[in-house]
């Protein structure tokens, strides 16, 4: 199985005014979960709360992700499991929240590898499905029904100094509020210490599509500066997207 793993739990709750509903214990199998960061709008008619929960390395196999409330409320919650993530110090930039009221919802996101946010949002009637803008990835979706009408939707996102995540979605304004958190990827091992990276730019006029098994051929032009390369140099060599790794060499 993939190593340095994290499992995110994003948990969208539909409170109404006053209402102050949360999960009290998240756990996968036999192991807990630990809250990251919960998020609630305090509005005038809807209180929507979204929360983050992680749990490093994960047991393999397949496990039930159990959530226990406090309270009866709508109720919706996403599971993304990532490999190659930093297994000291997976996550970075905790602190990212906002809240609102509108047809769209964003926040700024900072100083990491790679993104994942969590939207959730309120209204009293049927609305549609929530959008996603195009630089994002959706994870996970899920909609309640009744007399709370909740939209839950999980994104990820390359990483950077400094970008926004969004999403919207027709018709008349709804409350949310949204958690994201930044993950760090693992370091590259291997006997040297320097490291060349790039990012595509401009970016691909559509998805990079490779086949199952196919060949990748990669050619390194290097100048020593100082001292002198050995005859037959360490060297690593990852291909990825985002933080789950396609390729190592």
């Amino acid at each position: 199985s993939a190593t340095n793993r994290l499992m995110l739990v994003g948990v969208s709750v539909g409170n109404s005014t006053g209402g102050n509903s949360r999960p009290t214990n998240i756990v996968y199998g036999a192991q807990a979960l630990t809250r990251v960061r919960t998020n609630q709008l305090i509005a005038v008619t809807w209180w929507p709360n979204t929360e983050i929960w992680q749990l490093t390395n994960p047991s393999s196999g397949t496990a039930t992700v159990l959530v226990q409330m406090a309270g009866t409320r709508p109720l919706a919650v996403g599971v993304v499991t990532f490999s190659g993530v930093n297994p000291t110090n997976p996550l970075t930039s905790t602190n990212m929240i906002a809240t609102g009221t509108g047809t769209t919802a964003s926040i700024t996101v900072t100083n990491a590898d790679f993104f994942y946010g969590v939207v959730s949002v309120v209204k009293g009637t049927a609305t549609i499905g929530i959008t996603s803008a195009v630089s994002q990835t959706s994870q996970t979706y899920e909609r309640t029904n009744g007399t709370t009408y909740l939209m839950h939707r999980s994104d990820t996102k390359a990483g950077s100094t400094n970008t926004t995540m969004s999403w919207n979605w027709a018709g008349t304004n709804c409350d949310w509020a949204i958690v994201a958190v930044g993950i760090n990827a693992a370091s590259v091992t291997g006997g040297g210490t320097n490291m060349a990276s790039f990012t595509q730019a401009p970016v691909l006029c559509e998805n990079l599509n490779l086949p199952a098994g196919g060949v990748i051929s990669v050619t390194n032009y290097v100048n020593v500066t100082n001292g002198v390369m050995p005859g037959s140099p360490n060297i690593t060599a990852r291909l990825s997207r985002f933080i789950s790794w396609i390729m190592r060499a």
